[in-house]
């Protein structure tokens, strides 16, 4: 696979972004109830940590070239470009419950995609460099 050189700075992001995604929620302990109804100033900062991650990934995600994402067809590319959109628009006045089900349910996928992705252009090196020295 030959990668642009731009998607795999993006990917990398996206990669990094789910991580830190994940570690916020750990660290946190950010569980559905403050996700969905945060009751402090605090909680409810946290919770937006997780939406801006969530944004940034989406807008990583959706600004990927046309040949990497048709390299990946079990991805929900439309879904991600109008995800990213929603979450643009809608800011303050965000749908919790849907942003948390994306957290939930459809980071993994795409985090798997990454690591593929990433694994492939390290591959892709590798033999670019052997054939290199030889």
């Amino acid at each position: 696979m030959t990668a642009m050189p731009n998607d795999v700075l993006r990917v990398k992001e996206i990669d990094r972004l789910i991580d830190d995604l994940h570690r916020h929620l750990d660290a946190f302990n950010l569980d559905e109830r403050t996700v969905l109804s945060p009751e402090t100033f605090e909680e409810e900062a946290l919770a937006d940590l997780l939406f801006i991650d969530m944004y940034h990934i989406l807008e990583e995600a959706s600004s990927l070239s046309f040949e990497t994402r048709n390299s990946y067809p079990d991805i929900p590319w439309t879904q991600i470009r109008g995800m990213r959109n929603r979450f643009a628009r809608e800011c303050f006045n965000l749908n919790r419950e849907v942003a948390r089900s994306v957290i939930e349910n459809d980071l993994e996928p795409l985090q798997t995609m990454t690591q593929s992705f990433l694994a492939a252009c390290d591959a892709g090196d590798a033999h670019d460099g052997k054939r290199r020295n030889q």
